[in-house]
């Protein structure tokens, strides 16, 4: 008996039949009862399969990804068990393996869903073949349809486990497959603020500047592909020190196949202004329109593509996409906490939406761009897409968010709130209460608050506020969409004097304390930072009304606050 427990293979209905042998020996059954149970345990033992432990899924001459294909000409029907993350209108889904060629032609040509998985701050797991996510363990000895498992840490090891940050994913080959990076030239991408960089204006500005939208910029028929339409606006901090923050505009015509770009230096939060985005990252695809946001990590591969014909007018400026992006260096942004709101209300969890799996299996060069230390490399991956992702688990996700859903909260007595009540996304500083970012906008929302002055009020504050505009003209002030105002730390702001004797000297106590409603007509946004932001030598030169080298609207302030009328009266006291 012990020579056989030794030599089996213990797997099966082999392990069963030994353990029944040992259970018997337990219960010190007699030599007489175990030796007539012995004949229907060997019999039962012959007809069960043996299988060795060292049996392996595929054949090692089997490519891997012929394994892959195989599974799938072999797969009889069913869903995915979890989430199907791609499907045409009206057909078969796509099992979730799309190149990116055909994904963007199926979302140009209006046939394309993708689907989400709902939630935020909470891990995750998606699978793009059923099975191909390892089930107990992360990185097993061979995993699922001879996958690689890889991960991808968002924060360090030994972060507390409610701040711990990773994915693991199963790829068809490791990212390691690649070339040795190469210096790309990135002009107008600065992330080292000190004053010895020649792109960096030589001193900090404390006045109110206005940017106007971006205009075209290339020569005719040249295209711009999302890396190359970046241009730092300001910013502060260091990459290198992990510390800081920067703000860009972006603009570009081009979309991009068999490219992909990875942000080392921080997280970046995408806010599209003019045309829908189509978003391929390693974990998923996306697609984000004007009044939504997108969050893409440090680390993660993506792929950003643009239909140039979507409500094409007679300009050539009318087939660039632009918008806005912010880049933290350190931290991770977060929904805020509610405090006495209580447990609902502002943005909710359930609303951020999250990508699901789908991979690209043709053995293809792509060509990597890399962001690392505020400079941009290049490499070539060694004939196998970035993304070849078929599962991943994790907390450490891209996601969307649409901000017509954002629950506003404000006064209904009287008097502003504070426009923190406004905040969709915070990324915090070690200080606590203290952001590097807050993500906030200024919601489609009713106005009820009694006996107040209702445009924002004149304000000096200890954070620095860069306020865009998504669509529409803020309180008639001329502030349109795609323009840009900065406040920085402690100068006066607000608006201009004829809005407010406009409002305070033309309209009626019983006139303005009428209740209005949502217009929808306008949306802003502010990125607002505890830094001091200085600017880029390009974000200093003024609009010259041609190109994208001028933006600057130099006479913004010369009549900006001189009608204030000067109502002090002693004589009423």
């Amino acid at each position: 008996f012990k020579l056989g427990k030794k030599n089996l293979a213990i797997h099966g209905s082999v392990k069963v039949t030994v353990q029944i042998m040992w259970f018997c020996r337990r219960l010190r059954l007699s030599s007489h009862t175990f030796k007539r149970m012995l004949p229907g345990l060997i019999a039962l033992s012959v007809t069960a399969p043996i299988v060795s432990s060292t049996t392996k899924p595929y054949s090692s001459s089997v490519p891997r990804n012929d394994a892959l294909q195989n599974k799938r000409n072999t797969k009889t029907g069913g869903s995915n068990t979890n989430r199907s993350a791609l499907r045409l209108k009206g057909n078969k889904p796509y099992e979730n393996e799309i190149s990116t060629k055909q994904l963007y032609q199926s979302w140009v040509g209006g046939t394309l869903d993708i689907e989400y998985t709902a939630g935020m701050q909470t891990d995750r797991e998606s699978e793009a073949i059923p099975g191909s996510l390892p089930k107990g363990q992360n990185q097993p000895h061979q995993c699922p349809f001879g996958l690689y498992a890889e991960c991808v840490n968002g924060t360090s090891f030994t972060t507390p486990r409610k701040y711990n940050l990773r994915t693991w994913m199963y790829k068809i080959l490791p990212s390691v497959s690649r070339s040795r990076f190469e210096p790309l030239l990135s002009p107008y991408i600065v992330n080292d603020f000190s004053s010895s960089n020649p792109n960096v204006s030589s001193a900090y500005c404390p006045d109110v500047q206005r940017w106007n939208p971006q205009k075209l910029e290339t020569k005719s028929g040249e295209k711009l592909k999302f890396y190359q339409g970046l241009r730092t606006l300001c910013g502060a901090g260091d990459t290198s020190a992990k510390q800081g923050m920067s703000i860009y505009l972006y603009a570009f015509n081009d979309s991009m196949f068999n490219e992909s770009m990875c942000n080392a230096d921080g997280d970046l939060l995408i806010v599209p202004q003019e045309k829908t985005l189509l978003i391929r990252t390693e974990f998923g695809c996306m697609e984000v329109p004007p009044k939504h946001i997108a969050v893409i990590q440090r680390g993660i591969h993506f792929s950003v593509m643009v239909n140039p014909d979507e409500g094409v007018g007679n300009a050539e400026d009318d087939k660039f996409a632009r918008g806005y992006i912010c880049e933290i260096y350190e931290s991770h942004f977060e929904i805020p906490d509610l405090g006495p709101i209580g447990a609902n209300g502002l943005a909710t969890p359930r609303d951020f939406e999250t990508v699901t799996a789908s991979y690209e299996s043709d053995a293809k060069e792509y060509k990597l761009i890399h962001k690392f230390g505020g400079k941009l490399y290049q490499a070539k991956t060694d004939n196998t897409s970035v993304y070849d992702v078929v599962a991943w688990h994790g907390n450490y996700v891209p996601y969307r968010y649409d901000l017509t859903k954002f629950c506003a909260v404000n006064s209904v007595t009287y008097d502003h709130m504070d426009p923190s009540i406004f905040t969709v996304l915070t990324a915090q500083s070690l200080n606590p209460g203290v952001a590097v970012c807050d993500f906030v906008i200024f919601p489609y929302r009713w106005t009820v608050f009694q006996n107040s002055f209702r445009p924002p009020y004149y304000h000096r504050n200890c954070m620095s506020e860069f306020v865009g505009n998504i669509h529409g003209n803020l309180d008639d002030t001329e502030f349109i969409g795609g323009m840009s105002q900065m406040h920085p730390v402690m100068t006066p702001h607000g608006v201009p004097s004829d809005v407010y004797n406009k409002v305070v000297h033309g309209t009626s106590t019983e006139e303005n304390n009428k209740p209005r409603p949502p217009t929808f007509k306008d949306l802003e946004f502010m990125f607002e930072s505890a830094y001091l932001w200085k600017f880029t030598a390009w974000s200093q030169q003024a609009d010259n009304g041609q190109s994208n080298e001028g933006l600057l609207q130099r006479d913004f302030l010369d009549d900006r606050y001189t009608t204030f009328k000067r109502d002090f009266d002693e004589s009423q006291k």
